[in-house]
């Protein structure tokens, strides 16, 4: 009965993933009818939709769903900020932080990339080739990305964990894979590596703010790795990586120095 009881605490810990997909489900499925409804539409009347780039919306729509219902899942819980974000870092923390994911980020690109000539793994985007409306799509997404999953992942499910009793590394471990497996297989190796990084970084440092910063800038410079010309692309991230690694390690251990306190900050209630 205890081991039972155990699945269903964290099952029931992992509900806001859960909320995020239905929620990802089902704003798909209302904007598939609408532009079913419009594409007839256009072929009786008019071929000007008058909508601009429909992905963009459709994409921009899905992370503010999921926002409203991650919000809406914390009232659920009966969480407050404070609960889920318990420690407030200064200033100098947060510009460590972004000099840290600068350099981390080439080195978690480079690994992936490896790791993607080694299975044959193609990308969906790959560098040089990205027009002006993958652009958009691609922005419209992934920067507002960052205020969802950490929402959701850092937040609610640490907050979930937590409250249900189980050990910190356990948790660290279950969100990053669960949040790795939300992944195309072509990105899922720097999602878990990422993941690793910024749920320590959650456990930490305590702050979800500090969480949302590192990847959005992550999610940026990404992007601005993959506009690169195709040929000096290998270079950029050998060149990159090299660099990233002793700046990250370096504004790494200026962040803990910073940092508002020396412990982990997933105090209990």
């Amino acid at each position: 009965m205890k081991i039972l009881k155990k699945i269903g605490s964290f099952f029931s810990a992992l509900s806001p993933i859960f909320t995020y997909l239905i929620v990802n489900i089902c704003v798909i499925i209302v904007f598939l009818i609408i532009s079913m409804i419009l594409k007839l539409r256009s072929n009786s009347f008019d071929n000007n939709l008058g909508l601009g780039n429909f992905d963009s919306i459709a994409e921009l729509v899905i992370n503010i769903s999921c926002f409203i219902a991650a919000i809406v899942k914390m009232k659920q819980y009966d969480y407050k900020f404070s609960d889920i974000s318990p420690v407030k870092q200064n200033w100098k923390v947060y510009l460590t932080a972004l000099l840290f994911i600068s350099g981390a980020v080439f080195v978690l690109v480079f690994i992936n990339s490896l790791f993607l000539k080694i299975t044959g793994i193609p990308l969906s985007h790959p560098p040089g080739e990205i027009s002006g409306s993958e652009l958009t799509n691609i922005l419209a997404y992934h920067l507002t990305l960052p205020f969802v999953e950490e929402l959701i992942f850092r937040g609610l499910m640490v907050k979930n964990f937590e409250k249900k009793g189980f050990p910190i590394l356990f948790s660290a471990c279950a969100i990053t894979i669960s949040y790795a497996l939300l992944y195309s297989k072509e990105y899922m190796l720097y999602i878990l590596l990422f993941g690793a990084i910024i749920i320590f970084i959650r456990y930490r440092f305590g702050d979800i703010k500090l969480c949302i910063l590192i990847q959005f800038t992550a999610n940026l410079i990404r992007i601005l790795i993959l506009l690169a010309n195709a040929e000096l692309y290998n270079t950029i991230l050998k060149v990159g990586s090299a660099v990233g690694v002793v700046v990250a390690a370096a504004s790494m251990f200026f962040m803990i120095k910073f940092a508002s306190k020396p412990a982990a900050a997933n105090n209990a209630d």
